[in-house]
Parts: structure tokens; sequence; C-alpha cells
């Protein structure tokens, strides 16, 4: 991620656009940071705890049957 900020920044500038451009110094505040990694953490045990109460639920005999 930095390299691709740093490629675009030095795009910018060297094309003659503004120095004040968002990309020479951005930044991302820390409740949002916090905020993303619990809402891609809560969706992650979702996605993985769903399937697996499914398959808990097989009994084995039924799951080797059905191939």
């Amino acid at each position: 991620g930095i390299s691709l900020t740093e490629g675009v920044n030095a795009l910018l500038v060297g094309g003659g656009m503004n120095k004040d451009m968002i990309f020479q110094n951005p930044t991302v505040d820390l409740s949002i940071a916090v905020s993303a990694t619990l809402v891609l953490v809560v969706s992650g045990v979702l996605a993985g705890y769903f399937p697996a109460r499914k398959a808990v639920r097989v009994k084995p005999i039924e799951a080797l049957r059905s191939e």
C-alpha cells in the first residue's frame, strides 16, 4: 500500500500537479483502523462458523456415502 501511494505521489508531483495532494501525506485515524479490523474479524468468524456448524451436523458415514 505504501509503495502504491508513493508511486502515485511521484507521478502526480512529477506531472506538475499541485504539491498539496492527499497522496503526499496519507493518514488514517486509529479509531477507523481499529473499527475496520474488528469488522473484518467478525465477518471472518461468521464466514467460517456457519459452514463449520453445518459440516458438524453431517454424520461421517453419510458424507462418505455421498461421494
